[in-house]
């Protein structure tokens, strides 16, 4: 009896331990994480303003700092409200990050300068007072800081930089007055291209040109063509609509989209005899009605007052030629203005 106490006994106080260590592993293994998943801090004093209202500096960094904690890679720390109106230099936002043991300080400065604000970020090392990054971006007016805030926040965080922001729903005034198409994004072009049917014909080629007129609305485009296609032996003739979808809203984007539009096709038919002689004048086959489109392409130079696509479209048409429906290939290169 005495032995089996002892074995209890013995088999509690090693359970025991068992549970200490395990919680002792699970506390190692908690804060390891955190330490491997946390974010790293930050400090930014609040901007120093120059012919701006005070308040933009407190506005402003609160701004950058939602956009720039967005990301998930940094945390942006920020002086208490208290310190509002008191200017913090460098070397005393370096003096509070080594206080807070935090890695890196942020230095922003808005200047106004008639409409126009001027805004100036740069990053440090705390620990050596190296300058680690900075960018200077203009603002047409104060209601551009926004776009300019979230670039920031990208830029610092490392999913872009500040060079290859041209997504056209970050576009700020100030950028527009160089890309008006942003601003008013219809235009006007000409297409030149060909195809062929899938007609049983002697000749199914064709070529010729479309005048456009094209909407831009980011994450559409639309576009009116009026076509003329009257060379070789097959010849097509259209008024369209067409709708197409932008899988990416940077200046270079594929596209996919469809149209319907209504016009004819006619193909050559064989020569017909006149008297005692066959005509060498040709002679057509031909109809009109609905024809559907779909297909897609390339757009290059999206954001410019220039912009240039390839496309390439399936057509089908909903009425017969010679006891045939219509059907094809269109491909086409457009400069839009």
């Amino acid at each position: 009896m005495k032995k089996i106490s002892y074995l209890c006994k013995s088999s509690r106080i090693n359970s025991s331990k068992l549970m200490k260590n395990l919680i002792a592993l699970f506390a190692f293994l908690l804060i390891s994480a955190q330490v491997i998943f946390a974010q790293e801090k930050i400090y930014m004093p609040f901007f120093e303003v120059i012919n701006l209202k005070k308040d933009f500096k407190v506005s402003t960094a609160h701004l950058l700092k939602i956009y720039i904690d967005n990301e998930n890679k940094y945390e942006l720390i920020l002086p208490s409200n208290d310190t509002t109106y008191r200017k913090e230099n460098k070397d005393q936002a370096i003096a509070i990050a080594k206080e807070m043991k935090i890695n890196h300080i942020l230095i922003g400065e808005l200047n106004k300068l008639g409409n126009a604000v001027i805004v100036s970020v740069t990053m440090f090392k705390t620990e050596t007072g190296e300058k680690e990054w900075g960018t200077v971006q203009k603002a047409a007016n104060p209601d551009d800081l926004d776009p300019i805030m979230n670039k920031i926040a990208q830029a610092i965080s490392g999913k872009i930089t500040v060079a290859e922001a041209t997504d056209i729903y970050n576009v700020t005034d100030a950028e527009s007055k160089k890309l008006n198409k942003v601003k008013a994004n219809k235009s006007f072009g000409v297409e030149l291209g060909g195809g062929t049917s899938f007609l049983n014909i002697s000749n199914n080629s064709t070529a010729g040109f479309s005048v456009v007129w094209s909407g831009d609305a980011r994450k559409y485009i639309y576009d009116f063509k009026i076509s003329t296609y009257p060379v070789d032996g097959l010849k097509l003739f259209s008024t369209s609509i067409h709708l197409y979808y932008p899988f990416s809203t940077k200046d270079f984007s594929p596209y996919l989209g469809g149209g319907v539009g209504f016009g004819g096709t006619y193909t050559k038919a064989k020569q017909v005899e006149t008297t005692n002689y066959y005509s060498y004048a040709p002679a057509y086959n031909n109809n009109w009605g609905l024809t559907l489109y779909g297909g897609g392409g390339l757009v290059f130079m999206r954001t410019s007052n220039v912009s240039l696509r390839f496309n390439a479209n399936l057509f089908y048409a909903m009425y017969k030629v010679d006891g045939s429906y219509p059907s094809g290939i269109l491909i086409g290169v457009a400069v839009m203005f």
